[in-house]
């Protein structure tokens, strides 16, 4: 059955591949390449911050996954299954820590990963206790649906960086984790008659009113944890600053991201792209690409929706 699993996941790599493009899959390949070249390098506390990330990464995907109902009817035994997936996945980054000595990370990884598919979070859990969240605005509908599904998870995550606020880099990486669930929240198109409702304006207004409230309601989210970081680690004020531009423009890239591919009810399944975007952030000349890319994608955007709005203007 592990055979079957892994075939059919290769299969999957090669249909993403195939989106992507040949041009696209070898900037993938190489941005993954420069990524584990960069983690070989490393020495504590930023082997830490590997640790923890690739743990927290896995973690979400078992909770998030949407094949769990399909394995347990095919297999009984979804642990094991589970098990040599991710230990799998996290593979290379043992073999990195193991070649430079790093014993202590290498241990903490591998029993947090076998912890993982133990975990059973129910992601509707206080969807009816928390229906209206009336704070956030109806523009900005993507977050009711999706912090009704994912707010444990985000609270728990919230909680770890208060109570370790004497470890700035844990507050920073919890930030930064954020930041990408939230990319995630632009996966699904709604209704051609709720674009038409909210978008009382020109493509252009409309594209820079749904980043505005994106952005404010991030910002804010985030506000305690920008204050602990400036007041524990204030010498490193200017890692905040980059930050706060480098995750603003990856957030507008993802809401660009969605209308320049939307189609009314279909799921766009764009956390391929973003992962690829997320990771040019740490390969020097890739960079300036999440920028390049949200111009294009702000163009490809207002084109795009003018043909779903044409009656109105």
């Amino acid at each position: 059955m592990v055979a079957t699993l892994l075939k059919l996941h290769l299969k999957q790599l090669g249909r993403v591949l195939q989106e992507l493009g040949v041009v696209r899959s070898i900037i993938a390949l190489l941005l993954v390449f420069f990524t584990l070249a960069r983690i070989y390098t490393l020495t504590p506390p930023l082997t830490y911050v590997v640790a923890v990330t690739i743990f927290l990464s896995i973690a979400s995907l078992h909770t998030f996954r949407k094949d769990k109902v399909f394995l347990q009817l095919i297999h009984e035994q979804t642990y094991f299954l589970y098990l040599v997936e991710y230990h799998l996945l996290a593979s290379l980054v043992y073999l990195e820590f193991l070649l430079n000595f790093h014993w202590l990370e290498v241990a903490s990884l591998f029993v947090s990963i076998t912890l993982v598919p133990f975990i059973s979070i129910r992601t509707n859990f206080g969807a009816s206790r928390i229906r209206s969240l009336s704070f956030i605005p109806a523009l900005a509908f993507e977050w009711k649906s999706n912090l009704r599904k994912q707010g444990l998870w985000v609270g728990l995550l919230y909680i770890s960086a208060l109570l370790l606020y004497a470890y700035p880099f844990i507050t920073l990486l919890v930030i930064v984790i954020f930041t990408f669930i939230v990319t995630t929240f632009y996966n699904e198109a709604e209704p051609r008659s709720m674009v038409e409702v909210f978008a009382d304006s020109p493509p252009r207004a409309f594209l820079w009113q749904k980043g505005k409230a994106h952005l404010l309601l991030f910002w804010i989210g985030c506000l305690p944890l920008v204050l602990i970081f400036l007041v524990v680690n204030i010498k490193y004020w200017y890692v905040l600053v980059i930050w706060f531009l480098v995750s603003s423009i990856i957030q507008l890239l993802s809401i660009m991201l969605k209308y320049s591919f939307y189609e009314p009810g279909q799921t766009l399944n764009n956390n391929v792209f973003m992962f690829i975007y997320f990771l040019s952030l740490f390969v020097p000349f890739f960079v300036p690409v999440p920028l390049v890319m949200l111009i294009n994608y702000y163009r490809r955007a207002k084109n795009n929706l003018s043909t779903y709005l044409y009656d109105q203007y």
